[in-house]
């Protein structure tokens, strides 16, 4: 008997090849009718025999696309039509969006071969892709995902191009950045310094070789690239004087030659998103691209514009092109004057995207950042939800747009007390507003009144609900887990505005996604200077010294020390602080590490990178009442300062038993065994792997950030989630 079926299915389904495979299975099920987007995902009909149409949609559902993700299928019967074909047709336009965008994915293999293969059209073509592989949220400027809604519109396909473009059984059937050399986007070499050849890609071989920066145009931004050897060059340019750079192997065992890569590492490594994986290193010859600690940030190439360089590289020195915490240039104009030369593009990118940095730790992916590769992957955290838009922090911000129950999040912004990433953020936000078809009804921010996203968050008409820092931390882990009800949440890191006014980082909370209840938190201490304590660890160990009537000492041959050991005894401009954070800065300038900080959390590296692996073993510490005290920790570190991996070692074992202590004291009162671990401290893999197992041992269920930072770049899902929860039960 003869049928016809009308279905609608939402999720990642545009851009990742699912109209082509909807056509190729309707083919082979003899089936007629039709597929095309629109703004709510993908809409088919097809008509023919019962069996065959069942076998159809079993094929769609259990075989999709590789990079599709079907969240939804609204199937049912319409009238027969009597098609005498199954066509793709032309998008519908009009609509509430519903899609999820597909990230930009990394060249696939199909592809390689033919950029390496002489007798095929585009051998050696830089911007080679297929259906599976190449640009798409970085190219996108509306929905659906048409060639004539990204930056490849003014780019006319050639006869050769046009026929594979719309012939079903193509690999590029549909592809919408398909191009060859003669109809698509081109290289262009601009150089300051040395001889230019005919072929821009191999002039900026030949100045790498010879030591100079070159800028190269990639996905989402610009990256500054050099051999190893000049590395110190763009440090000094850059005034990048020890944050790591991340490195760029020619493939998977050079990088095995270099680096211990588990199989988990390897899959992150291999994996479409072509993250920055921080690995350990395993022989010499990087120590100085990453000075402070044993491990170095890998990728491998991603683009054919990559994989064409690293033919003639086994591995170049590959960073952000931007200066300090700015957005990453994506045009030529941008750039910081850095580079001697720039190997550039015409195809515009549309939305600034920076690599995502990831690390395994305990058998999972933890991220640093979120960007490249994984945004704007979609988020289920509730039922459902009205349209939500959750600002973020400060540093390193994300926003996150919510509907229907799903968070997107958005790629690294940066930090906001930067004027040109205020500007980012701002332009963004109005951009994915207007791609997603979001208006906004609440707008989540954090409690802090200073911070750029709440004074933003405040110009704004909506509904505004504040979140407490380190709430959305916590928020954020339970979103991503499902987590209902209370759980302990451990929210340690750097700075955020408490509900008292003070400074708090170093927190446990019980929570829910609508409250929380500050239960302990890590003793007080004066934070000398503000926020110049963060670059200066050495007053922090100054201010917790003399709070615990021990010698300051030599402390740091600072013309200022006298005034700050003032500030600290008197209080001025020396607000009072919780933050795990500021005393992993003191303990670390109390052991001669870092007095000061040339970029966020160095001490705290150089801390974790010091200490002994072998040492077992903690200092004592006391709860007393709601405080968790490690005054007698500091005294016994002290005592023991003259072995520095040792003293380092025992520190973060005494961080990792206080958390356990607070966790078994709160069970023994309130029943919970549910403990969430979220926030900026949770980076350092010696205190998450420990605080993990120690828990676990002890029974507790431990949940931690697997789809988001657990720093700041997280911020925006836990708002959101809160956000969320408060509305449903009416608490705005």
């Amino acid at each position: 008997m003869k049928t016809r079926v009308q279905a609608k299915i939402v999720g990642r389904v545009q851009g990742v090849g699912f109209r082509p495979t909807v056509y190729r299975y309707a083919i082979e099920c003899g089936l007629t009718g039709f597929v095309r987007n629109d703004p709510q995902g993908v809409l088919l009909e097809v008509e023919g025999d019962d069996t065959n149409v069942s076998a159809f949609f079993a094929h769609l559902q259990n075989e999709p696309p590789r990079q599709a993700v079907i969240t939804g299928v609204e199937i049912h019967p319409v009238k027969l039509c009597g098609d005498q074909q199954f066509a793709v047709v032309e998008s519908e336009q009009a609509g509430n969006a519903e899609v999820h965008i597909s990230p930009d994915l990394a060249a696939c293999d199909d592809c390689l071969r033919e950029l390496n293969d002489p007798q095929d059209r585009r051998h050696n073509y830089p911007f080679i892709n297929c259906t599976n592989c190449g640009p798409r949220f970085t190219i996108i400027r509306d929905l659906p995902y048409d060639r004539s809604n990204t930056s490849m519109a003014n780019f006319k396909m050639c006869p050769a191009c046009d026929y594979e473009y719309h012939e079903p059984t193509d690999r590029r059937f549909h592809a919408q950045p398909d191009a060859c050399e003669k109809c698509g986007p081109s290289l262009q070499f601009h150089a300051l310094v040395g001889a230019t050849h005919a072929s821009p890609l191999q002039t900026a071989v030949d100045l790498l070789r010879s030591g100079h920066i070159v800028a190269i145009k990639s996905l989402g931004g610009f990256h500054l690239a050099c051999v190893p050897e000049a590395a110190g060059t763009l440090r000094e340019r850059k005034h990048r004087l020890h944050k790591p750079f991340a490195v760029m192997f020619r493939d998977i065992e050079t990088v095995k030659r270099h680096c211990e890569v588990s199989e988990a590492e390897e899959a992150e490594l291999l994996s479409v998103a072509r993250p920055i994986v921080i690995l350990f290193r395993k022989c010499s010859g990087f120590e100085k691209l990453s000075p402070d600690s044993p491990t170095l940030g890998v990728f491998l190439p991603y683009t054919p514009i990559h994989h064409l360089l690293m033919q003639h590289f086994k591995a170049l020195v590959m960073t952000s092109g931007n200066l300090a915490e700015e957005p990453i240039a994506s045009d030529d104009a941008e750039l910081p004057h850095v580079a001697d030369a720039l190997l550039t593009h015409n195809r515009a990118i549309v939305h600034k995207c920076d690599d995502s940095v990831v690390r395994i730790v305990n058998g999972q992916r933890q991220f640093f950042r979120r960007a490249r590769g994984f945004a704007p992957n979609a988020i289920r955290f509730a039922d459902d939800c009205a349209q939500i838009l959750a600002v973020g922090g400060e540093m390193k911000n994300t926003f996150c747009l919510a509907r229907d129950g799903w968070a997107f999040l958005s790629q690294h912004i940066g930090d906001l007390k930067e004027f040109k990433t205020v500007e980012y953020f701002e332009r963004e936000i109005a951009e994915w507003q207007r791609l997603m078809r979001v208006e906004p009804v609440v707008v989540a921010h954090d409690l802090h009144p200073a911070y750029r996203s709440t004074r933003w968050a405040q110009e704004q008409s909506a509904t505004l609900i504040a979140v407490q820092h380190h709430h959305a931390h916590i928020a954020s882990v339970m979103a991503e887990h499902n987590l209902r009800g209370e759980v302990i949440g451990v929210a340690l890191d750097g700075t955020g505005y408490g509900t008292d006014g003070t400074v708090w980082g170093g927190e446990f909370l019980v929570v829910t996604r609508a409250d929380f209840v500050r239960v302990a938190h890590f003793k007080q201490y004066r934070l000398p200077g503000g926020e110049k304590a963060i670059e200066e660890p050495w007053r922090m160990a100054a201010s917790v010294l003399i709070s615990e009537e021990l010698p300051v000492g030599a402390t740091h041959a600072s013309p200022l020390r006298e005034p700050v050991l003032n500030m600290i005894r008197t209080g001025f401009n020396s607000p009072l602080t919780s933050s795990a954070g500021r005393l992993f800065d003191a303990a670390a300038a109390m052991l001669g590490l870092c007095d000061m900080a040339s970029y966020e959390a160095q001490a705290a590296i150089r801390l974790e990178a010091a200490a002994d692996s072998s040492v077992t073993g903690h200092y004592p510490f006391d709860l007393r009442g709601d405080v968790l005290d490690f005054g007698r920790a500091i005294h016994s570190l002290i005592a023991e300062r003259q072995n520095v991996g040792v003293a380092a070692a025992r520190f973060q074992n005494t961080i990792v038993a206080g958390i356990v202590r607070v966790c078994e004291s709160v069970r023994e009162e309130r029943g919970l065994k549910r403990v969430a671990l979220s926030g900026g401290v949770f980076q350092n893999a010696w205190i998450l792997s420990r605080a993990t197992a120690a828990l676990r041992e002890r029974g507790f269920e431990v949940f931690t950030n697997t789809l988001v930072p657990p720093n700041d770049g997280g911020l925006s899902l836990g708002q959101a989630a809160v956000a969320a929860e408060r509305m449903k039960l009416r608490c705005v």
